[in-house]
């Protein structure tokens, strides 16, 4: 039997272990329920947090909210700097809301889903002007963008959760403001539509295997395409067109969505538990998977931030085509997720160079991939060299750029911070770096060895702003603009092209 002064101790300890653990997370919570206020939105900020202050001026950041807006929010969290919110109730509505199609996960995947697609890129341009007239002044920045009805259904790679929906498996996004949370979805309005067709059979076959979702981590899918095939499929669906008359009849037929949809196509890597694989693997089902659109499923297992392959069904290598030249690429290996408005930056940077003498010159391609952007411009040159860390590059890039029949290419497959001394060797510089940006031996190297231009891309616009502005003395901005790559996010890509001042 337990005594009052055993019970005491117990009962204090765990008071003790709550206390700790609010004043850990820092959840606002006061007499057992959440607060609740009402604030306006002044402004938005470039993670697409609503921002609003209150009389006694504390900074709140609210997920869902558009300036102008009068919201009713659940306080959940809070730091030194900001209280974090989310919408309970738009009280009054900004005139540039709209209905988000994913209603249920939207605040997960794309969180300017409410947000009218002309304002968004407004918003962009706004967002990343404020951003550099911190550091250097300028009179204005534009967003290009695809139109609004090729903006959805653009993603080529997606990642998904699992979790328990009326008793069987589901997909799922993480809650935003509140990550122990899970929302089940069935797809989503970014992703391509053929990663949406075949995440449901992978997911059908999950369920009918028996597969506990506690053995589940996540999935990736990766698709690729041909955009000129799949924008007839989304042609056809308005309205037929006719083929040519088929062998031995007279009349011509219906061209039929089928016959073009087959050459998009998906990997897919499935991560769980490893002593969940084997049942999955081996069964007939995972082999029937592959198809026309399905190529590959992956297995892999957990490892730290990554994971680790554990066996292959079907051929992981992928195919992308850029400007009508084709690439190759492993599931591993980054490759652009937007390729159209990637093609319209590629354009842009030809268009640029399009008067420079460069038959004599040598383009170093830094933070290369498989080597699209230098194999792309390598007809300008004499000389390309790229470089990238990334394991298995090399190796892609050189069947790149022999499949292409480009024969001015070299590649090494190094970190940036040991293959420096070849910024030394570059008339031309270019810069893709991953959301980090820059480092500061490349910088250092970069004021050293002083090429003439540099070419900057950056999905980063913050880490992007502060590089320039790390470069502003030794360099002049000729040319700036931002690209919509992530539609109905608050994500934009940036180009810049530096002329050396001297």
């Amino acid at each position: 039997m337990i005594n009052s002064k055993t019970a005491y101790i117990f009962f204090s300890m765990m008071a003790f272990m709550l206390f700790n653990f609010i004043k850990e997370y820092n959840y606002i919570y006061n007499n057992h329920k959440w607060i609740y206020m009402l604030l306006k939105i002044t402004s938005i900020d470039s993670r697409g947090f609503g921002i609003a202050k209150d009389s006694k001026g504390n900074k709140y950041k609210i997920l869902g909210a558009l300036p102008n807006e009068v919201v009713s929010v659940r306080i959940i969290k809070q730091n030194k700097k900001n209280i974090y919110a989310v919408i309970d109730k738009v009280i009054e509505a900004s005139k540039f809301r709209v209905e988000p199609k994913d209603i249920d996960s939207y605040l997960s995947s794309s969180v300017w889903q409410i947000l009218d697609f002309k304002q968004e890129n407004i918003y962009k341009s706004e967002i990343v002007k404020s951003e550099f007239n911190k550091f250097i002044k300028i009179d204005k920045f534009e967003v290009v963008s695809q139109d609004e009805q090729d903006s959805w259904n653009y993603r080529n790679k997606a990642e998904m959760q699992f979790c328990l929906h009326d008793e069987k498996l589901s997909y799922a996004f993480y809650s935003q403001g509140e990550s122990w949370q899970k929302i089940p979805v069935q797809n989503s309005s970014i992703f391509s539509e053929v990663i949406n067709a075949e995440s449901k059979k992978i997911l059908y076959f999950l369920n009918k295997s028996g597969i506990s979702v506690d053995k589940l981590r996540y999935i990736i899918l990766r698709s690729f395409n041909n955009r000129s095939l799949s924008k007839i499929a989304r042609i056809l669906r308005q309205a037929p067109v006719f083929a040519k008359a088929t062998p031995g009849r007279q009349d011509e037929r219906p061209l039929m969505v089928s016959e073009v949809e087959p050459y998009e196509r998906v990997v897919a890597l499935l991560c769980l538990e490893k002593d969940a694989i084997k049942s999955i693997e081996t069964e007939a089902e995972a082999q029937k998977l592959i198809s026309e659109n399905l190529k590959s499923i992956i297995f892999a297992i957990p490892k730290a931030d990554s994971y680790e392959i554990i066996t292959k069904i079907g051929d992981s290598e992928l195919k992308e085509k850029v400007l009508e030249k084709s690439f190759y690429f492993d599931f591993d290996h980054f490759f652009q997720i937007n390729i159209p408005m990637f093609e319209r930056a590629i354009s842009d940077i030809k268009q640029l160079l399009d008067d420079k003498k460069l038959e004599d010159s040598t383009l170093v391609d830094l933070f290369a991939g498989v080597g699209v952007i230098g194999l792309l411009l390598a007809d300008k040159f004499k000389k390309v060299i790229g470089v990238e860390i990334s394991s298995g590059t090399k190796e892609f890039a050189l069947k790149n750029a022999q499949i292409n029949n480009i024969t001015n290419y070299e590649f090494y497959e190094s970190d940036i911070n040991n293959a420096l001394e070849l910024v030394q060797k570059a008339d031309i510089l270019v810069v893709d770096p991953p959301r980090g940006g820059l480092t500061p031996q490349l910088i250092d190297s970069i004021k050293k060895y002083l090429p003439k231009y540099i070419i900057y891309l950056s999905c980063n616009h913050e880490t992007f702003v502060n590089d320039l502005s790390l470069l502003h003395d030794n360099y002049e901005i000729k040319f700036l603009r931002g690209y919509n790559f992530f539609p109905h996010t608050p994500h934009i890509e940036c180009l810049a092209f530096l002329q050396r001042r001297w």
